[in-house]
C-alpha cells in the first residue's frame, strides 16, 4: 500500500523478468484508466483507495499480474490574506488560516516564518508563500503579494537668469503630482512646467506627492532678475 497525495503526478515502470520474449504489457487502473507500454504516468483527481495492475504476458501466452494499492489522501486546507499595498517603513499583518502548521517564505522582513499571523515589514514588493502539510506529507500553498511604495527623488531644471521682464519655464518631474510656491509669479501653482515671471530674483518651492499619499520631496530653483 502506497500513500500518495491528490494531484500528484505519478510515474510507475514495468520491472519484468521472463526467459522468454514479454510481448503484452497493460496497466489496469481501477479510476478507469487503461493503458499499454512500459510505464504508467497518472494523476488521481479524488480521493480514496485505488488499484494499479500490471499485467504482463508472454509470446506463447503465459500472463503474470502484479497490484498495487494506492491510497490517494486530501490536501490540506490553506487560505491567506488578501494582497496589500504599504508605504515603504509600514508594517503589515499576514493572515493565514485552515490549519494547525504553517511555514511562510521568503523570511526576509517576516517576525516569524512558522506563526498563522506574521507581522510583514518587507524592504521591497515581496510575495509571501505560506504552505501547510498533513499528516501523510501532502502539502498546499497559498500567497499574497505585498506592493511596497518606494520613496522618490523629484527631477528640476536647474537655475535661470533672465532680464526683467522676462519669463523661464521651470521644470518638474519624478513624482506623481505637484505644489509650486510662491505663486504670484507662477503661471500655474500644480502644474510639471509652470512659467515664472518674477520682477526679483525669486527662489521656487516645489513639492511632489506620489500617487499613493506615501512620500514626498522638496526641490528648490533660484531664478535671478538682472536689471
Amino acid at each position: 500500500t502506497e500513500n500518495v497525495c491528490l494531484f500528484d503526478t505519478l510515474t510507475y515502470f514495468a520491472n519484468i523478468q521472463s526467459s522468454e520474449p514479454v510481448s503484452f504489457t497493460r496497466w489496469l487502473v481501477s479510476n478507469g484508466v487503461n493503458v499499454s507500454g512500459n510505464s504508467l504516468r497518472t494523476v488521481f483527481t479524488q480521493p480514496g483507495a485505488y488499484s494499479i495492475a500490471l499485467v504482463a504476458g508472454t509470446q506463447f501466452g503465459c500472463y503474470d499480474t502484479t497490484i498495487r494499492i494506492i491510497n490517494v489522501r486530501e490536501l490540506p486546507i490553506v487560505v491567506a490574506s488578501g494582497d496589500q499595498r504599504i508605504c515603504r517603513g509600514q508594517t503589515v499583518q499576514l493572515q493565514a488560516t485552515g490549519s494547525d502548521n504553517y511555514s511562510w517564505t521568503p523570511a526576509n522582513g517576516l517576525s516569524c516564518v512558522d506563526c498563522a499571523n506574521p507581522q510583514a515589514q518587507p524592504a521591497s514588493t515581496t510575495q509571501y508563500v505560506v504552505t501547510t502539510r498533513n499528516q501523510y506529507g501532502c502539502t498546499r500553498s497559498d500567497s499574497v503579494l505585498i506592493d511596497v511604495i518606494q520613496p522618490f527623488k523629484l527631477l528640476l531644471s536647474p537655475n535661470d537668469s533672465i532680464c526683467i521682464g522676462e519669463s523661464s519655464t521651470l521644470t518638474v518631474g519624478g513624482a506623481n503630482s505637484y505644489v509650486w510656491s510662491p505663486t504670484n509669479t507662477l503661471s500655474c501653482e500644480t502644474c510639471m512646467n509652470p512659467v515664472a515671471k518674477p520682477d526679483i530674483t525669486t527662489r521656487y518651492r516645489v513639492v511632489g506627492y506620489d500617487v499613493y499619499n506615501c512620500f514626498t520631496d522638496t526641490g528648490y530653483v533660484v531664478v535671478a532678475v538682472g536689471y
